[in-house]
């Protein structure tokens, strides 16, 4: 397996497919997926405000959980949306 930096050994092995499957995603706004305190924490930050290009980028993150079978809590504030994975 390769170790990306930034990800611990124990997050590749139980987040590395949905890491692989998100970056052949394109989002309209900024994304960026690293290992936090043993957690993979994904975020968006929103530079786009267009109501459409938000919803697709909502759309994929909903689309690529689903496939992954994972239900993550999410929360947002007014400049981006943070996901966090135990």
């Amino acid at each position: 397996m390769k170790r990306k930096v930034g990800f611990d050994d124990d997050i590749m092995r139980k987040y590395h497919r949905l890491v692989k499957s998100s970056k052949r995603m394109i989002f309209y706004n900024r994304d960026s997926i690293k290992g936090q305190d043993g957690r993979l924490l994904i975020t968006l930050e929103i530079f786009d405000k267009d109501v459409n290009h938000l919803y697709r980028d909502m759309t994929q993150l909903q689309e690529l959980f689903s496939s992954h079978k994972l239900d993550p809590d999410m929360t947002f504030d007014e400049d981006s949306i943070k996901i966090i994975l135990d």
